[in-house]
């Protein structure tokens, strides 16, 4: 399994996800012109990469999608030190707690979210729907909440998938990095149309089909969950509504770091 960033990482977990052991840190030239040289700077990031971490993984989705964040989970602990919790559907919760992490249940199915097998069915989707609210609010506990021994945790930073839909809020509460990890294709392109578009026939052709695709897509689901998202907003974060205009697109917008998973 190949693992590529679609972006560079921001913030303060930079340093332990992009710099392995055999990276090559170039230092920046307004350092040099100041006086500090290349050592400076590689002590520097060899500070930052023994800062342990509070990570949570907010994951919606197949059983595929738990795995990889799995896998990601155990990497960060193993290699890093960080202190990661995986919070996801309660059918993975023996595949989680096999790894030695920590688990903490989001609800609902995955067969019924976005992403999953079923969940162009109506009554998958409103079943989904029903179990927004408490998907949402298990996220912020993912987050914030303790853990089983009763010590404190709060996140330095927020990895999740694109249909877990807390991600941004709680990270915009938290005042912590986001990244977003993917199996299937969110960010707009003309090769994939969007994961839950159908496409048969198209008279603008296929390119501007498929980018078009995940615009349309957004304001649908946007539609169906701005109601659930505002209100945990307000209720749970103390944060402001987010506006139908707005909502759509919104990672996008604010060029939230992406990582997509391929086999190789």
């Amino acid at each position: 399994m190949e693992i590529r960033r679609a972006q560079e990482l921001p913030g303060r977990i930079a340093s332990e996800l992009q710099l392995g052991q055999d990276a090559v840190v170039v230092p920046d030239q307004r350092m040099v012109a100041n006086g500090q040289d290349h050592n400076s700077t590689s002590r520097t990031h060899e500070k930052a990469r023994n800062v342990r971490l509070n990570i949570a993984m907010l994951i919606v989705g197949s059983t595929e999608d738990a795995g990889l964040f799995t896998s990601v989970a155990v990497w960060l602990r193993d290699k890093f030190g960080h202190r990661v919790r995986v919070a996801t559907h309660p059918e993975f919760q023996s595949m989680v707690e096999a790894c030695g992490l920590d688990f903490l249940n989001l609800g609902g199915k995955s067969c019924d979210g976005p992403g999953g097998k079923s969940f162009q069915s109506r009554g998958s989707f409103e079943a989904w729907k029903l179990a927004l609210p408490g998907i949402l609010q298990a996220s912020w506990s993912a987050c914030v909440g303790p853990r089983r021994d009763g010590r404190a945790f709060v996140a330095d930073a927020v990895i999740a998938n694109f249909p877990s839909f807390a991600h941004i809020h709680c990270a915009e509460r938290l005042g912590v990095p986001l990244h977003i990890l993917s199996v299937r294709p969110w960010t707009p392109t003309r090769l994939l149309a969007h994961p839950l578009a159908h496409i048969d026939t198209c008279e603008v052709g296929r390119g501007l089909a498929n980018l078009l695709s995940y615009a349309l897509v957004e304001l649908m689901l946007w539609r169906e969950i701005h109601d659930p998202i505002n209100n945990f907003r307000r209720e749970h974060l103390n944060l402001g509504p987010i506006d139908l205009l707005h909502g759509p697109g919104l990672l996008q917008r604010l060029t939230t770091p992406t990582t997509y998973f391929k086999y190789v």
